[in-house]
């Protein structure tokens, strides 16, 4: 049976059980015929104050990205926007791919990372030359300073 809502497409998306804007922003934009379908990624540890505690809720919010993977790809998404920015920028470009081939694996339809985005949208503007603000402890800079300068 055809979605009646969704007839252009349907997005997955998945957001951290924290997060209050990405979900209302997907669905105030959505043009006619696309639909956004999220579920969250459970975030037991809402502050990380130290790299030790980074790297412990890191692992944590990747098992738990896989149960939200399963959980949206039952609304049989078209696409998938994975709303997890600092997870994409880590590793650097090498870190990206994995995280996106690993995910892109688990549901067999594409998927958008915010590392992906960027780095496609950022020469569309001719932009060679950027900021960055991060609602992420210090610790964090690293894994995007690394992946922004591994692409130029």
């Amino acid at each position: 049976m055809p979605d009646l809502l969704g007839y252009r497409a349907k997005m997955g998306q998945l957001v951290p059980s924290t997060n209050t804007v990405m979900e209302p922003e997907t669905h105030a934009m959505a043009p006619p015929g696309v639909t956004f379908h999220t579920a969250r990624i459970f975030l037991a540890q809402p502050s990380i104050r130290s790299a030790d505690e980074a790297r412990r809720a890191a692992d944590a919010f990747r098992e738990a990205l896989q149960i939200a993977v399963r959980d949206v790809m039952t609304a049989q998404p078209d696409h998938l926007l994975i709303g997890v920015s600092a997870l994409s920028f880590m590793g650097g470009i090498a870190g990206h791919r994995r995280f996106t081939d690993e995910i892109a694996t688990a549901a067999n339809i594409p998927v958008t990372t915010a590392a992906g985005a960027l780095t496609a949208a950022l020469p569309l503007f001719g932009v060679n030359r950027i900021g960055v603000l991060s609602p992420h402890p210090p610790m964090f800079d690293e894994h995007y300073l690394r992946f922004f300068g591994e692409t130029g």
